[in-house]
């Protein structure tokens, strides 16, 4: 073979070894992105979901945990409102605008599941001008209930009604499978109300609508509110507003339980039988209320709370006083911004058959021991947020929906449980010194009647989120040292002129004891 032929032939063997190299390297580059895609990516319909945060809480009986998981990432996601339920380990919710999110409490990934839209007829409601209060336009509560051995999905929300120019209460259901899947191909309406009717020209659009679904033995219970309505308006709409009524599946045939309910945000069946309904009040007034019956529990012509503008409830002569009607078990005076209520089965035998009731205003967890048909005690627990819905989960812990967007899972503190000690800052000090009286630990709220004293030590000066320091402490400047806080604890005039802290004279020893305190509060 001549020379110039074989070099021909060398430089183009070369050329197929190139490319065969690149396409081989390409081909392993290729495979490994694809199995490192596959290995990272979230699956099929998943949604990226924030890292969980966890903090403390205290309570009375039981060391607690919180974790915060952020769902809404999604730019049609609508927080404000919605609601949630528990399927085995999954937590289902809906945001305000009816979109639907899944959560496993064992994989933390968040699913969107493909289920036929909710036919609401939203748009056309937003295109009248009565949709001036579209906020209340929401999905108000969820079920998650087995029905005829198929799981369900069940919503109660609003809808418009095109023809009429009105909106209704109404209640619908999806049928599910193991999965999770659809087997519908659209929810199936149970129950709606009259379109509701105001003799002004406006429309609240679901404005104290009630709406908490609970299911039992075919039948449901559903809480409506009265939708802001008047005395004369009430007269001329459907008469199961400002009710609740048991719906029977099989029948689909609506009865009246009970009537005189404003606002019924919450509603459960407890392992008695029994049902209890929480309830708004104006202001002041939130109600828990025991279900009979043919009861009236008064609304709108008694309530234990006034007017929000003035002193007075024009509808009762006797203000603050509940005469004539079904009284409640309990009220709130001031008002929580009461939700959602359930009874603790599967969280911890110390809270087994207590009621656990979120709140809105107050951000707090209420837990009542309830027995013998009357409230023993309540327990506030400060959480933080706008607790819309509340859900105890099969994994033995407390699911909240915030109306943030946030799912909030509540937990024992097993290892603070074990250890049983409690932490520093709720253990009482000294006991000739008595700071916890009106000082706290933990995050401070506006409830707090002073600064909180975790993690003083090198803390600035007038720094905790408290909005009555004096001018003096916010004037002062530096940070918290033990010299500085034995000042201050001397003689608080001198230290701060015009400060409200009044502190009775300490021996030496006794000032080592509190400086002790403080300092072991980091």
């Amino acid at each position: 073979m001549p020379g110039a032929t074989r070099g021909k032939l060398i430089r183009f063997l070369c050329i197929l070894s190139f490319i065969a190299l690149g396409v081989f390297v390409e081909s392993r580059f290729e495979v490994s992105w694809r199995l490192k895609s596959l290995l990272n990516s979230k699956p099929r319909g998943a949604i990226q979901v924030a890292q969980s945060q966890f903090r403390e809480i205290e309570s009375a009986l039981l060391p607690l945990k919180l974790e915060t998981v952020k769902i809404g990432v999604e730019k049609d996601f609508a927080p404000e409102s919605g609601a949630l339920c528990s399927f085995d380990k999954y937590v289902v919710i809906s945001d305000r605008q009816a979109h639907f999110y899944s959560y496993s409490l064992e994989d933390k990934v968040a699913h969107r599941p493909a289920w036929p839209a909710l036919d609401n007829h939203y748009a056309e409601f937003l295109k009248t001008p009565k949709a001036k209060y579209n906020y209340f336009f929401r999905v108000h509560g969820l079920a998650c209930p087995i029905w005829k051995n198929q799981r369900r999905i069940i919503a109660v929300h609003e809808a418009f009604d095109v023809d009429a120019q009105l909106t209704r209460y109404t209640v619908s259901m999806l049928s599910l499978n193991n999965k999770l899947e659809s087997t519908d191909t659209a929810w199936r309406v149970l129950y709606q109300s009259d379109p509701v009717k105001y003799q002004a020209a406006r429309n609240y659009g679901g404005h104290t609508a009630g709406g908490r679904v609970v299911y039992h033995d075919d039948n449901l219970y559903l809480s409506i509110g009265q939708y802001g309505l008047t005395l004369e308006e009430q007269a001329g709409n459907d008469p199961n507003l400002g009710s609740i009524i048991r719906l029977d599946l099989k029948t689909g045939a609506a009865s009246q339980i009970s009537s005189g309910h404003r606002n019924p945000q919450g509603l459960a069946r407890l392992a008695s039988g029994e049902i209890l309904s929480t309830e708004h009040g104006p202001r002041g007034g939130d109600e828990l209320n025991l279900i009979e019956q043919g009861s009236n529990y008064g609304w709108p012509s008694v309530t234990y709370g006034t007017e929000y503008e003035t002193y007075a409830w024009p509808a009762n002569a006797k203000v603050g006083r509940h005469d004539g009607f079904k009284k409640p078990l309990f009220a709130w005076v001031p008002s929580l911004g009461i939700s959602q209520l359930v009874q603790a089965t599967n969280f911890h035998p110390r809270w087994n058959s207590d009621l656990l009731i979120a709140s809105l205003k107050a951000g707090t967890l209420s837990r009542l021991r309830y027995e013998e048909g009357g409230v023993r005690y309540v327990e506030p627990i400060w959480i933080g947020p706008r607790l819309r819905d509340i859900v105890e989960t099969e994994d033995h812990r407390i699911a909240f929906w915030t109306d943030g967007g946030e799912l909030l899972l509540l937990s024992i503190d097993d290892d603070a449980f074990a250890r049983n000690t409690r932490a520093m800052h709720s253990v009482l000090q000294p006991a000739n010194v008595t700071c916890m009286t009106c000082h706290h630990g933990g995050p401070t709220n506006p409830t707090h009647v002073a600064p909180s004293l975790s993690k003083l030590m090198g803390r600035a000066i007038a720094s905790d989120n408290f909005a009555n320091y004096s001018a003096s402490l916010k004037a002062k400047g530096g940070v918290w040292s033990e010299e500085s806080l034995r000042s201050f604890l001397r003689a608080p005039q001198e230290f701060a002129p015009g400060t409200s802290m009044a502190i009775p004279e300490m021996t030496k020893k006794e000032l080592d004891q509190v400086i002790t305190f403080l300092k072991a509060l980091d």
